[in-house]
């Protein structure tokens, strides 16, 4: 895996780990025991493409909910097409 890879990889498990609560809450989300969590983090072990697929979904998830959510410091929406 390359250099450029292997940083989004660990991006993505990165932030992933947050949205999720933590890496324990993540690893119970994946599946995966808290060892191969801790293993992926640290850089130990390399993060199978499954999971990192995986990972993305996690992401992905929080970043939909996010934009579902209406926002009080949003200004109201506008209609281009109305004077």
């Amino acid at each position: 895996m390359g250099q450029p890879q292997v940083a989004v990889y660990a991006r993505t498990l990165a932030r992933a780990a947050l949205l999720s609560g933590g890496p324990i809450a993540l690893a119970n989300k994946l599946g995966v025991r808290a060892e191969q969590m801790e293993a992926w983090l640290s850089g130990a072990e390399e993060i199978p493409q499954a999971a990192f697929l995986q990972l993305v979904d996690v992401v992905m998830d929080a970043a939909l909910a996010a934009l579902q959510e209406p926002s009080s410091s949003s200004p109201p929406s506008v209609n281009p097409l109305q004077p």
